[in-house]
């Protein structure tokens, strides 16, 4: 029995969605991870996209691999573009804009923290799901 075997036999097992498409198997979870297991040269290739609409990277669909750099440019641009307002208000350091703003700032990377974080334990947690079914 191959290893593509293996794991369709397993996905069928566990009621997971997939699409098998040649030599690739698109694994469709409930969350908006899109897993992709490649066959080719007797190697096993495991990748995963999140898709859009999801807590992490808004509507944009990225590679899961790069999900992390990502992130890192969104947060880096929204604090220029939140701290921007307390550099323009130096003499009216006062204001309640610049709690505000800190707050604003350290609840975005509390929020993104914990969403890659889950993303990332369920990719990985498909991941060795499939090298464990290819067994």
């Amino acid at each position: 029995m191959t290893d593509k075997e293996k794991l369709i036999i397993n996905l069928i097992k566990y009621r997971e969605k997939f699409a098998d498409h040649g030599d690739d198997i698109i694994i469709k979870t409930y969350s908006p991870i899109i897993t992709k297991v490649s066959f080719k040269n007797d190697s096993i290739d495991i990748s995963s996209k999140l898709k859009g609409w999801n807590l992490l990277t808004g509507v944009v669909t990225v590679q899961f691999e790069n999900v992390l750099n990502y992130v890192t440019f969104m947060m880096i641009l929204g604090v220029v573009v939140m701290t921007t307002p307390i550099f323009l208000l130096d003499d009216k350091i006062n204001s309640p804009i610049v709690p505000v703003s800190i707050i604003i700032i350290l609840i975005v990377i509390i929020w993104t923290a914990l969403f890659y974080l889950h993303y990332n334990i369920r990719y990985e947690n498909i991941k060795n799901r499939v090298i464990e079914w290819t067994k």
